[in-house]
């Protein structure tokens, strides 16, 4: 039986209790205790939180595997796991490589890492997409998720990954479209479904991974490659500056 620690923001932790893990002992944390035990907040001589997202005292020994659901935006949770070599962390790699967090914090981590593919919306799905950080842990990867009972895509360590950077794109194309007025929101979403099957249209997909992350990648991926057509569209960043979703109202 393996004991399995899911670690992230709270949305996320209610999406992966959809998977089903095989043979294993799960574990819930809020990166928002987290947090407080970074910024120095005790929670010691005061009510525990009575939470099923805290853990008091945690230890990490009394664990084999961690999903780690936003580590590119807690870069420093690596300083947790680093010297337990029994770990295994699968860490959200959209925003950032693999390799760019572990060369900002340890060099060597000294765990099994790799990555994974945690943004909302694809946490829940029948394949999960996986990354390596040591090419050479490819056979262990594969034994270790049918353990669990899991199947993934294996893809390169690169921002954006596979899923979220298209996605991403075409929600900024269709960004594009909307401040041209070519199309209302409601116009471009149904379209996007019925042409392409997918599961919902740019701006509804853009409101359900959250627009501060389809942002976040977007300026990563022109960050990296420089290429215009990561450029962002003025209509993206204004609803990312005033903390707006697109299915509050339609422009049109």
């Amino acid at each position: 039986m393996n004991k399995v620690l899911v670690i992230g923001p709270r949305s996320r932790l209610d999406e992966f209790r959809q998977l089903h893990l095989q043979d294993a002992e799960i574990s819930y944390l809020d990166q928002f205790y987290i947090d407080l035990d970074h910024e120095g907040i005790s929670l010691e001589g005061i009510d525990k939180p009575n939470d099923e997202y805290y853990i008091d005292n945690l230890e990490l020994t009394d664990f084999q595997i961690v999903f780690d659901l936003a580590l590119d935006d807690n870069v420093e949770n690596i300083y947790l796991y680093t010297g337990h070599d029994h770990l295994v962390v699968f860490g959200c790699a959209v925003k950032q490589t693999l390799a760019e967090m572990v060369f900002e914090t340890t060099y060597d981590p000294g765990f099994n890492l790799y990555g994974m593919n945690a943004i909302p919306t694809f946490i829940d799905r029948s394949r999960l997409e996986l990354s390596l950080y040591d090419d050479h842990s490819a056979s262990d990867l594969d034994e270790l998720m049918a353990s669990l009972g899991l199947e993934y895509d294996l893809v390169d360590d690169r921002v954006g990954m596979v899923t979220p950077r298209i996605v991403c794109m075409i929600i900024n194309e269709a960004c594009f479209v909307l401040q041209e007025g070519t199309a209302g929101i409601a116009e471009v979403d149904q379209a996007m479904k019925l042409g392409t099957n997918y599961p919902y249209g740019p701006f509804e997909w853009a409101d359900n991974i959250g627009i501060h992350n389809v942002f976040d990648i977007l300026v990563a991926l022109k960050e990296e490659s420089g290429e215009e057509k990561y450029k962002m569209a003025p209509l993206l960043k204004r609803y990312y500056l005033k903390e707006e979703n697109f299915m509050n109202y339609d422009l049109n």
